[in-house]
């Protein structure tokens, strides 16, 4: 902590690539290919050496039904305007969360101060694939999405591991369904 405030630094799962597969535990070697990872990466390094106390939150996909951006609804909303479908794999298990629960995760984080790395994950222990999880968020969420699965896409991303534990998919989407 600089001058008595904590610091959480936002990653990603990025960071891990697919080979070899996950699930990415905190402590896995951090396998990035591609730029954005390894920029990622670097800045988490950065980070450490600046601020030993800091914390890496390292996060997947965000689900976020009442704002645009980059969030998974709006993705696959613009895949189906794009290409008439949703390709989604079924070979492909996705981390990701809904933001609400990311956002009380993250201030936990600021309250209760824990030095290192954080994985935040709410597909955590319940490991939806892609296909069944775009095929839940287009009933939760009324979406007319023609979901086609495929198995061209295997990795399984998810990030295991922490102090924190986000509810589960399964639970925010039940609440959801109940509300629609």
């Amino acid at each position: 902590m600089a001058a008595g405030r904590p610091f959480v630094f936002t990653s990603i799962a990025m960071v891990f690539d697919h080979e070899p597969d996950g699930p990415h535990h905190i402590d896995h070697e951090r396998t990035a290919r591609d730029n954005y990872g390894r920029h990622k990466i670097a800045g988490e390094d950065a980070i450490t050496a600046a601020n030993p106390q800091a914390m890496i939150a390292r996060i997947g996909w965000q689900i976020d039904p009442t704002q645009p951006g980059n969030n998974m609804l709006t993705a696959l909303d613009d895949w189906q305007r794009r290409e008439d479908r949703v390709a989604a794999s079924r070979a492909g298990t996705p981390a990701c969360s809904f933001i609400a629960d990311m956002a009380a995760a993250l201030l936990s984080l600021i309250d209760q101060p824990h030095a290192g790395a954080h994985h935040l994950d709410s597909n955590a222990q319940e490991a939806w694939r892609f296909d069944e999880l775009a095929l839940a968020l287009a009933d939760c969420f009324e979406r007319g999405w023609q979901v086609q699965a495929h198995e061209d896409y295997r990795h399984d991303q998810r990030l295991i591991g922490g102090t924190l534990q986000l509810p589960g998919l399964s639970s925010r989407l039940s609440a959801m369904r109940r509300r629609h």
